[in-house]
C-alpha cells in the first residue's frame, strides 16, 4: 500500500469506514500523517464496528478517540446503550471529564459518579477521584 501512488492510496481512503481509518492511521507515520483525525460523529459510527463492540469500545467527545467502556463512569455507559447517536456523541471518559480541555466542561468538583457500579466522588480541592 506505502508503495502505490498518492492519488490511489487516497482513492483507498476514500472507501474505508471510519473503524478502518483508525486501524489505519496507527499502522505507521506515513499514514498518521495523511489520514485525517476524525469527528465525533464519525467515532460514533467506529463503535458499531464489530471489532469495536468485541472490544468494548466508546467514543470519548473530548479527546476524540475510542476508548475501553472501564475508561466511562456508568452514567455514559447507560447514554452509550440507550441512544447510539443523539447522546453518543456528548460522551467523554472519566480521564477528560476530570481534566477537560480549555472551553470544555468535565465533571464539576464534588459530583458523586459510578464505575462498574461503585461510587466515586470528585475532590473539590484537587478535581481527582
Amino acid at each position: 500500500l506505502l508503495n502505490l501512488p498518492g492519488e490511489i492510496q487516497n482513492k483507498a481512503l476514500d472507501e474505508l469506514e471510519p473503524f478502518g481509518l483508525l486501524q489505519l492511521r496507527a499502522t505507521c507515520h506515513h499514514f498518521r500523517t495523511i489520514v485525517p483525525l476524525l469527528g465525533i460523529d464519525e467515532l460514533v459510527m467506529a463503535e458499531t464496528n464489530q471489532t469495536a463492540l468485541e472490544r468494548d469500545l466508546y467514543a470519548c467527545c473530548l479527546c476524540l478517540r475510542l476508548r475501553h467502556s472501564t475508561h466511562f463512569a456508568d452514567n455514559m455507559m447507560w447514554k452509550a446503550k440507550k441512544n447510539s447517536e443523539g447522546e453518543s456523541v456528548n460522551r467523554f471518559c472519566i480521564p477528560c471529564g476530570l481534566r477537560p480541555p480549555p472551553g470544555k466542561n468535565g465533571y464539576p468538583k464534588g459530583i458523586l459518579l459510578t464505575r462498574n457500579g461503585l461510587w466515586f466522588v470528585i475532590c473539590r480541592h484537587c478535581a481527582g477521584l
